[in-house]
């Protein structure tokens, strides 16, 4: 994951080594099944999600029960 982000980042900005682990240290490494929910209605977002591998879904349920697809997070990408 280190080494995806840090590509990620160097496009945006670029950072040394030091920097780099500053920012580093704001991360924390995840691992989710496919299907599994990170998040689940009501609950309150409080991470920002850095796709490395796979693909995240965000999908908004409205009151008559039908899910619709707000965004796709792919690899190298945020959520």
């Amino acid at each position: 994951m280190q080494q995806q982000l840090r590509e990620h980042l160097a496009r945006i900005v670029p950072l040394t080594d030091e920097e780099f682990a500053l920012v580093l240290a704001q991360f924390t490494s995840r691992r989710v099944r496919k299907h599994a929910f990170l998040i689940r209605e009501g609950e309150r977002v409080r991470e920002l999600y850095f796709v490395v591998q796979g693909l995240l879904k965000l999908v908004h349920t409205d009151a008559a029960g039908k899910a619709h697809v707000v965004s796709l997070a792919m690899e190298d990408w945020w959520e």
